[in-house]
């Protein structure tokens, strides 16, 4: 039964690397702005006054659909999760992904937010995908909830 794993993963690392979707010992590493293991943070938004919960989850809605695809959402919850989307400018393909998460209290008045980042380890016959946080992915959608929604963060 072991054999057959390995034959089969060895069999499909040769196809990956055949096709060109993979080259071993190849990985354009990560930006920057990765920060490597870190687990992610909520960050907390108080939402300005005045705005309704249907205002402010259409437009956070707006705001993560204008950047990434949703994956995941229920209004009723208040809680939506992006795809993986490729990060990090140009150099990186398909070695480095990011998503958000974000939640709308019940009472609409805080947003939370969270973003998580992976880029992709290739040696040889083996691909690891290393977790962390992307800090730019991070401060621009800080700065779109803050210039749209929210008055303050904790």
């Amino acid at each position: 039964m072991k054999i057959r794993i390995v034959l089969l993963l060895c069999a499909l690392a040769v196809g990956l690397v055949a096709s060109g979707c993979a080259t071993p010992g190849t990985s354009a590493g990560a930006p920057n702005s990765f920060r490597r293991g870190q687990a992610s943070q909520w960050i907390v938004f108080e939402v300005k006054e005045g705005m309704t919960h249907d205002e402010v989850w259409n437009r956070l809605f707006a705001i993560l659909a204008k950047r990434y695809d949703i994956e995941v959402f229920s209004k009723e919850d208040g809680y939506i999760r992006t795809s993986w989307m490729s990060a990090g400018g140009t150099g990186y393909g398909g070695y480095y992904h990011a998503r958000a998460v974000a939640m709308v209290s019940l009472d609409g008045k805080m947003v939370e937010m969270k973003t998580e980042a992976e880029y992709l380890i290739i040696s040889g016959m083996y691909a690891l995908w290393v977790s962390g946080v992307d800090d730019e992915v991070t401060e621009t959608l800080k700065t779109d909830i803050m210039g749209t929604i929210a008055r303050t963060t904790r």
